[in-house]
């Protein structure tokens, strides 16, 4: 559930990706149809509009994302209007956050989402991804001598972007940009201050403080 805000924030460490710079930037036919003013951070904080596909779309339109095909799931999204005005509220993107944030990273690096992890994330650190995106974070962007994010971009998913009902899930959420920030009233377990959490189906949860730890009694 890390894996996509931390490849995204992992090619602004090379300068690759503005997250206040406009998706069409990178992705010229995500501008159609009124989404020419959506910036990167609209996705990455779920306030884009684009929450999901118009229909008809069948549940195995959804797997046609690779570049060898038709890639007919993000030419869909590319195409489609968004559902309400762009970065006004929060609306989950619960089904398509990894085909828009998959084809943004695949048109800054050149690569498709799998290739990027094992070389840019799982590779350095000799670990499986999903372990890896969480633990950089946690640690101030470094794992195991490894610089995957830097200080700044850190700084960047503390950018509020939105703070209300979501509009897809129904409940008060506070969104930075590539992870939720702490709400008391929908989320009072997750520490209030400099922490950042998500989680997903089956109970997983990711919870990162990066509040200072108290210092230790002598």
């Amino acid at each position: 559930m890390a894996l996509w805000p931390t490849s995204s924030h992992s090619p602004r460490k090379g300068g690759q990706l503005d997250p206040y710079a406009p998706v069409a930037k990178y992705w010229p036919d995500f501008a159609a149809n009124g989404k020419e003013h959506i910036e990167v951070r609209h996705l990455l904080s779920h306030t884009s509009g684009v929450s999901g596909w118009e229909t008809p779309f069948s549940t195995e339109d959804t797997y046609d994302w690779d570049f060898a095909t038709r890639r007919l799931a993000t030419r869909r999204l590319a195409a489609q209007a968004p559902w309400w005005e762009p970065g006004t509220a929060s609306g989950y993107h619960a089904q398509n956050q990894g085909h828009l944030v998959g084809e943004l990273v695949r048109r800054v690096t050149g690569k498709p989402m799998e290739a990027f992890v094992a070389d840019e994330i799982a590779g350095p650190l000799g670990a499986d991804f999903q372990i890896g995106a969480g633990e950089a974070l946690a640690l101030g962007g470094t794992v195991d001598g490894v610089r995957l994010l830097s200080p700044d971009t850190i700084g960047v998913i503390f950018d509020e972007q939105s703070h209300g009902t979501d509009l897809i899930l129904d409940i008060p959420l506070r969104w930075g940009i590539g992870f939720a920030l702490p709400e008391s009233e929908s989320v009072p377990y997750v520490p209030q201050g400099r922490a950042c959490y998500w989680g997903g189906w089956g109970g997983s949860l990711i919870v990162m403080d990066l509040a200072p730890a108290p210092p230790s009694a002598t």
